[in-house]
């Protein structure tokens, strides 16, 4: 395409660091670096947004400064008026009507495995869904939820990444297990706490590294006392580059969610890092642990005791070759951003999607 192009790229945002909040930046920070793309980048205020220090910080180091909107406001209408093309994250029902209205090309990426509810939102989000011009799913596990129909270049799955770790991957004078999650329920973190203190492992050889922070913070602290396990490390909220070291760090990352987990981020960090995960079969977390993690039922925290200790007796042969495919599998499972820039292009073509 000779002539620039302007994307406009919508998430919704409770005012955290999340998946999505990267995932979006990390597109438009990509689009912006094209030179035959402009982009802007907008977060829809949901109900209860309230900021946090941990989303200040990220778009401080950001080369893309988003607008922050109410829902359906004239500001949105203005937004997606002034773009070629609307890129939004999940099925915004406002998003597709008004980029509908404006004969505005629309692309879906869906994070979120779809609901069966009977409620006035199941509907919209099925109209919307229709509405699109394209739809992209983070995991299969998503999409089996939301379509039977086999996959197609404008219905798909993309995982959806976001920055990619940088560190060396060297797997020697590794130690212990690491956690990186917000703390709320259904992540497995009380689980993990109780699992690894059951495992009664060696703490100087087998520490566990917890990351993030969240409403559980005082349960989990209690916790954490209580069981007065010496190898339990709480490093609260970190930042990338300190995350990144610590998952470098640990022999194995802990993806312990009991929440059909949409996709799984943290895992493919591990994997970048060679890395293995210790996985629930949480909905699409074992496709984003990949061939080399040891997978444990969600949930079940002798199983994932069980895993710990399998985990910290594996040979120093068998945990490399683990690290080394946990690391070269990625190349099938992962796809580079240029593939929204292909979808683009030919939706912008007036090439028929439907």
């Amino acid at each position: 395409m000779s002539e620039r192009r302007k994307i406009l790229v919508v998430a919704s945002s409770q005012g955290v660091y999340g998946g999505i909040e990267v995932f979006a930046t990390t597109l438009a920070e990509f689009l912006k670096e094209q030179s035959n793309w402009e982009v802007d980048l907008a977060f829809k205020l949901v109900k209860g947004f309230q900021w946090q220090s941990s989303l200040t910080e990220y778009f401080d180091e950001s080369s893309i400064k988003p607008h922050f909107i109410e829902r359906g406001s004239a500001q949105l209408f203005k937004l997606i008026q002034c773009a070629d093309l609307v890129h939004l994250q999940n099925l915004s029902p406002d998003v597709v009507f008004l980029s509908k209205l404006l004969n505005k090309p629309t692309v879906a990426t869906i994070h979120n495995w779809r609901r069966n509810t009977r409620s006035i939102h199941s509907l919209l989000w099925s109209i919307s869904k229709k509405l699109v011009s394209a739809q992209t799913f983070n995991s299969k596990f998503v999409r089996r939820t939301w379509t039977e129909e086999p996959e197609s270049f404008y219905s798909r799955v993309i995982p959806t990444v976001s920055q990619q770790a940088q560190e060396n991957h060297e797997v020697v004078q590794r130690k212990g297990f690491c956690f990186v999650s917000r703390w709320i329920a259904k992540k497995g973190l009380e689980e993990l706490i109780e699992a690894y203190a059951a495992a009664n492992l060696d703490p100087e050889v087998w520490p566990l590294f917890l990351m993030g922070d969240g409403p559980l913070r005082e349960k989990v602290t209690k916790q954490i006392a209580a069981l007065g396990n010496p190898g339990i490390q709480v490093m609260g909220h970190v930042s990338n580059s300190v995350k990144h070291a610590t998952i470098a760090q640990s022999r194995w990352i802990v993806v312990p969610p009991n929440t059909k987990e949409d996709m799984g981020l943290t895992p493919i960090e591990g994997r970048q890092l060679k890395t293995p995960a210790i996985a629930s079969d949480d909905g699409g977390v074992p496709e984003s642990a990949g061939p080399s993690a040891l997978i444990f039922p969600a949930g079940n925290v002798d199983a994932l005791r069980n895993s710990l200790i399998e985990a910290s007796e594996m040979s120093e042969s068998d945990y490399t070759e683990r690290a080394e495919i946990a690391y070269s599998s990625l190349s099938d499972y992962l796809k580079p951003l240029s593939v929204y820039k292909d979808i683009y292009s030919r939706l912008l073509h007036n090439e028929n999607c439907r």
